[in-house]
């Protein structure tokens, strides 16, 4: 039998008010690339919650910037990168972490930009750097050595795959949300089963996720707004091909929430996508700088070359001169 949060009675009265609601979602653009957004957004927002969630290596410190420029100025974009600090175990010194979200096999053109990650993070930090790819495609390791120019690269990896899944949702459906309080944990978890399904059974999922979403009851104002973002992104991603079940399923998720909710939503996307923006405006502010400094490096170069014929011929004319006045004499 399913089960319905209080939110989700009411707002089942107000069919009109919801509708408006759903085709306003409706009408928003597909993110096209869901799972690098998700992954950067919840690392971002929470991210001592994600180092503990994905039982990464010592103790989380602070977030570090992800843009890496070139020798030839050339602009990368990593996706999370964090400074740690030891934990009396396995870290003894303070380190950088740099995690990578893939949604396929990696490929040797990735392996080498992580090589580059590393060896820029490790230059401009002074420190060494742990790599790590977070992904649903299963490398048949936890951790492969790799060879970047005869240098081996150690990367790990962490896998959610259909397998861990269906466990975590199998505990999730376990508990009574009417009652008992979603944990951080349980949030984090919820938010990776809906980020990591992959396309031949994320539709199942999903589904999964959305039916669980409205049992929830009690739940943070903050942590239901973002798993309502979460779900409404990947719902209209895979389910692009189904307007009818997209509709069906904004419309549950959108009863879930209360009008409060979905008031301050635009609030909040359009103040992140601020935030996103303006991280992406420094990168290509910092690009055009690196550019610039390497015309005026190179025009610097054509001068002293100029420079330096000037400097032959003056020599030159110099012995000339040298030779006029010994014929003279």
């Amino acid at each position: 039998m399913k089960k319905y949060n209080s939110n989700y009675v009411e707002n089942s009265k107000k069919p009109e008010y919801v509708g408006e609601v759903v085709e306003e979602l409706i009408k928003e653009e597909i993110n096209t690339k869901p799972y690098d957004f998700l992954f950067r957004f919840i690392g971002e927002e929470y991210p001592q919650l994600n180092h503990e969630f994905l039982d990464l290596p010592g103790i989380f410190k602070q977030m570090e910037s992800t843009n890496v420029f070139t020798k030839d100025g050339k602009s990368l974009q990593m996706d999370l990168v964090e400074s740690i600090i030891p934990d009396g175990k396995n870290v003894k010194y303070a380190a950088i972490t740099n995690m990578e979200h893939q949604a396929r096999k990696l490929s040797l053109s990735k392996i080498e930009d992580m090589f580059f990650y590393a060896i820029f993070l490790i230059g401009k930090f002074k420190r060494p750097c742990y790599s790590f790819v977070i992904t649903n495609i299963d490398h048949g390791a936890t951790e492969r050595i790799y060879y970047v120019d005869g240098h081996p690269f150690l990367i790990h990896f962490i896998l959610f795959d259909k397998k861990r899944i269906y466990k975590f949702l199998n505990i999730l459906n376990e508990k009574n949300y009417i009652i008992s309080q979603v944990s951080e944990m349980d949030f984090m978890t919820l938010n990776y089963c809906i980020i990591f399904a992959k396309e031949d059974f994320a539709k199942d999922v999903i589904e999964s996720c959305v039916n669980l979403f409205v049992s929830i009851e009690n739940i943070s104002f903050e942590h239901q707004l973002v798993l309502f973002i979460s779900l409404k992104t990947m719902i209209k991603f895979h389910f692009r091909d189904n307007m009818d079940k997209t509709r069906e399923l904004l419309t549950m998720i959108t009863k879930a929430v209360s009008e409060n909710m979905i008031e301050e939503m635009p609030l909040y996307q359009r103040t992140r996508k601020r935030l996103l923006d303006a991280q992406d405006q420094i990168q290509k502010d910092k690009k055009i700088i690196s550019e610039m400094g390497s015309a005026i490096a190179e025009k610097d170069s054509a001068i002293a070359e100029k420079d330096n014929v000037i400097a032959e011929k003056d020599e030159e004319i110099a012995l000339l001169k040298e030779e006029i006045k010994s014929l003279k004499k």
